[in-house]
Formats: structure tokens, C-alpha cells, sequence
């Protein structure tokens, strides 16, 4: 697990000498090079973003409306968000808090389905735009609104309205997706309950699988491995499926687009 301000050294690190670096960890830090030896296991918002324009090409019969609201944070202009809004003209509003509900429902169509991405900002942000969606799906019957959100919220389902409407949903993307089939995780989870105590948590997962399906890589296919990333055969919780990928600024590497979502308490 390396340090934020680590991530760019060891990207170039690995690339000026052919050696795999695997972060397990999420980082803000840029890696600037078209980089073949680095991977990055924990997906980022450009994955996110692609998740979010898939799910709302899903039914082709209604034609979705897709808006981004994020929060005015001491004036600092999310550039990446504002490059992915204009290249898909999708809907946008930097609001300040308290949001206004004539502001929000403004951005809102009856008789289809209001797909609304939160990118920016934790629970504290989260919490009053749910209350004024709520408001605007009482006073619209014929309103349908899928709010999705960030990993920061997971676990504070508490801060949103116990009453909420039907028609409101909640989606949480959660950083790391592990398929809990009872088939492959019983023998994992009963020796880690047996030794530790306490049921296995998301992170044992990791290491785990991480562990043991990059041994088999390495020994399989040597340092080079990143041609059979396919080769899941010592993956146990089917927890990855690694890619790779360009993004901005000349920046391109491996990075996983197995992703998670919690929708109302179920996951996805």
C-alpha cells in the first residue's frame, strides 16, 4: 500500500524497469505516461462515469435525463468532471448549500427517468439534496428520480429520510465488489472466523485474492503478465476484471472496471 504522494515515482519506477507495481489502494495522484507495468486496482470516477453513461443507455425505449449536480466546495472547478459533462452534454448545476428545490426541479422532466450522479462530496453533501428530491417526488407523482452517489456514504444510510418515496432510489458505488456466493466464500470466511474471531471483512477479501491470484500470474506467465489479465483461474471472489485504459493528459495504465453498487441495502 503506497503512500498518495508515492504513486507517480513507482508508476514511472515501473515502467523505466519493466517491473508490475500493483496499487490496492485509491490515489488522487496523476500518473503522466502511457504506462503498461502499472495497474490499479481500485476503479476511479473515469470508471464510475462510464458505469453511470451505460446505466443510463440501458433502456433504449425512454431516453434518460442525466444530470450531475456538485457542490460550490471555496470556488474550486472540478476540471475533469466539467471536460466529461461538456463531451456528453449532460445536464449540470454547482450548487451552494442549502440547495433550493426550484433550482434542482428545474433539471427535472416528468414521464422519464432522472438519472442524478453526485460525484463531489460526502454524506453532508448528500443529505440535503436527497431532502429536496424528496420534496419535488411528493409534489410529482410522475416524477422518477435514481440518485447515485459516492463511496462516502456507504454505511450512513442514517442521514437520509427513513419516509422515503418509492420512486426515489439510492445507488452507492463501493470501491471494492467481491461476490459474496456463499460456494466460494464459505471455506474463506469459516477458516478466517476460526483464526481472527470475527467474520471476514472486504479487505481480508483483498489481500487474499490479491495475493494469490498475482503469485499466479507471476509464476504462470512471469513479470510481463499484464497480456493475460483474462486468466482469472486464481481469482476465488471473481473480484476483478483489469483493463487498460487512456485518460487525460497523456495518461493511460491497467485498472479494474469491476465495480460495486449498494441500492437500498442490497448490493449490485
Amino acid at each position: 500500500m503506497l503512500p498518495n504522494s508515492s504513486i507517480a515515482y513507482m508508476a514511472h519506477f515501473a515502467e523505466k524497469n519493466h517491473i508490475n507495481v500493483v496499487a490496492i489502494s485509491p490515489f488522487s495522484e496523476k500518473v503522466n505516461s502511457k504506462n503498461e507495468y502499472f495497474t490499479r486496482l481500485v476503479p476511479n470516477n473515469a470508471v464510475y462515469q462510464e458505469y453511470l453513461l451505460g446505466e443510463s443507455k440501458k433502456d433504449d425505449t425512454i431516453t434518460p435525463n442525466l444530470v450531475v449536480l456538485y457542490p460550490n466546495n471555496n470556488g474550486l472547478r472540478p476540471e475533469n468532471l466539467l471536460q466529461w459533462i461538456k463531451k456528453n452534454a449532460i445536464h449540470a448545476y454547482c450548487y451552494t448549500n442549502p440547495p433550493s428545490d426550484t433550482a434542482i426541479e428545474k433539471r427535472l422532466v416528468t414521464y422519464t427517468r432522472n438519472i442524478v450522479f453526485m460525484p463531489l462530496g460526502g454524506i453532508e453533501n448528500a443529505k440535503p439534496v436527497y431532502k429536496v428530491m424528496s420534496n419535488i417526488t411528493a409534489k410529482h407523482k410522475d416524477m422518477y428520480i435514481h440518485l447515485y452517489g459516492m463511496p462516502a456514504w456507504h454505511g450512513k444510510e442514517s442521514a437520509f429520510e427513513k419516509s422515503k418515496p418509492a420512486d426515489n432510489r439510492i445507488t452507492v458505488h463501493i470501491p471494492l465488489y467481491y461476490d459474496y456466493n456463499p460456494k466460494k466464500c464459505a471455506a474463506f470466511n469459516a477458516k478466517y472466523k476460526a483464526t481472527y474471531s470475527d467474520p471476514a471483512t472486504d479487505h481480508a477479501r483483498q489481500g487474499y485474492e490479491t495475493l494469490f491470484w498475482y503469485a499466479f500470474l507471476l509464476k504462470q506467465y512471469g513479470n510481463k503478465f499484464n497480456d493475460h489479465y483474462d486468466d482469472t483461474t486464481m481469482q476465488p471472489f471473481g473480484s476483478y476484471t483489469i483493463r487498460f485504459m487512456s485518460f487525460d493528459n497523456n495518461s493511460a495504465y491497467y485498472i479494474n472496471k469491476q465495480i460495486g453498487f449498494i441500492t437500498g441495502g442490497a448490493r449490485e
